[in-house]
């Protein structure tokens, strides 16, 4: 029995040779003029698909002058570019859908030069136009488009790199957006109540991310070089955001602004100024707003009159708590009253503090000075014992 099951065993180290690829999970389906033929209708389009399915690009492709690349007239419909490149050639928008539908995948290439409009476009021209619930990853944008991806509600948007674009990402409601590289002209990525934006890099943008509405998070994202770094929109409320853990740099105007009425929360940021370029603000805050365990740096401008942290509302009730302001014209300023500004730092600001009457504030304290300490005891204090205290040193 066992020479028997032995002779029957294949080799523990089989010769090398040509291995077949193992099958998706799926029949995919090429995208070329045959599979997938274009029209001439109202969008017209270079290759359109209209029946559910997985489809692959088998090579580079090239849209036609005056069309969209790839039009997606289904549902359930999963297109990978395979690490090729769909490019322009005078034409409209590499990829879009205009329709409501549901359940789209793109994924895994690069969108080229040559486009006018948009990189990638999931939106119609109404909100019940509009598909919802889309996934687009790991995709290259390195084109001049107006707007590199332009998407409705409650989509997925992860690893992607926009390059010279005018506008990165335009999202409606309820977007998840994370992990991106954005270097364009006017907005890094734009976003409407409801959205998470996080792990994102920006450079170089008029403004690098706007998030509007209710229930917004921010976090952990990195923007240098822009004229307003973050901002939350005042339009339609700012009950809920947070905007947390990201870092501001290098900006011409304003670092992170939350200057509507509705407790938005900023918390844990660092905000770097360049004074050559003349900063306004480092963090701009409205009424209710929370503005807690940041670093403001080098708020400097020609005119004498920037500030580190600015508080600018009518029904007040700010919470300015256990901030560091370093080296700004002003470290903090409230407008008017009704405000709580405790537990701060501030040191080489050239006024500290420009506060209106009426708000609630804790002792600004100067501690002395120590005598040198060399082992575990020593100190001569921080000039007051109260938590509420601002310290100046």
């Amino acid at each position: 029995m066992l020479v028997s099951t032995a002779g029957l065993a294949g080799p523990l180290n089989p010769p090398a040779g040509p291995v077949a690829s193992t099958p998706g999970p799926e029949p995919r389906i090429a995208i070329n003029a045959v599979n997938t033929p274009g029209d001439n209708d109202a969008t017209p389009s270079t290759f359109k698909i209209t029946q559910p399915g997985s489809y692959y690009l088998s090579g580079n492709l090239t849209a036609a002058e005056g069309k969209d690349g790839i039009e997606i007239a289904a549902s359930n419909v999963t297109i990978d570019l395979n690490g090729f490149t769909l490019a322009g050639a005078n034409s409209n928008s590499g990829i879009v859908a205009q329709q409501a539908l549901r359940g789209l995948v793109i994924r895994n290439g690069m969108i080229s030069q040559g486009f006018a409009d948009r990189g990638i476009r999931l939106r119609g021209q109404t909100i019940d136009q509009t598909p919802i619930g889309s996934t687009i990853e790991d995709i290259t944008i390195n084109s001049g488009v107006e707007a590199a991806i332009d998407v409705g509600s409650s989509n997925r948007i992860a690893s992607i790199v926009i390059d010279g674009a005018s506008s990165g990402i335009y999202a409606g409601t309820s977007n998840a957006i994370r992990d991106c590289v954005i270097r364009v002209g006017t907005t890094g990525i734009s976003a409407d109540s409801g959205s998470t934006v996080e792990g994102v890099t920006i450079r170089g943008a008029d403004t690098g991310i706007s998030i509007g509405g209710r229930g917004s998070v921010v976090r952990d994202c990195t923007v240098t070089e822009a004229s307003v770094g973050i901002t939350a929109s005042n339009g339609v409320g700012t009950d809920g955001i947070l905007i947390q853990g990201c870092t501001v740099s290098s900006f011409s105007n304003l670092g992170i602004v939350a200057s509507g009425t509705g407790g938005a929360r900023l918390d844990g940021n660092t905000v770097s100024g360049d004074p050559s370029k003349n900063p306004t603000n480092g963090i701009w805050g409205g009424d209710q707003v929370q503005v807690t365990n940041n670093v403001v740096r080098n708020i400097r401008s020609g005119g004498g009159s920037s500030v580190g942290i600015l508080i600018l509302g009518l029904g007040g009730r700010a919470n300015v708590r256990g901030n560091t302001i370093v080296n700004c014209d002003k470290g903090i300023k409230a407008s008017n009253g009704g405000n709580a500004i405790y537990s701060n730092e501030l040191t080489q600001n050239t006024k500290h503090f420009e506060l209106a009457a009426g708000n609630r504030v804790g002792p600004i304290s100067t501690g002395p000075l120590s005598a040198q300490i060399d082992g575990n005891t020593g100190g001569s204090g921080m000039g007051s014992t109260d938590p509420t205290a601002n310290f100046i040193y």
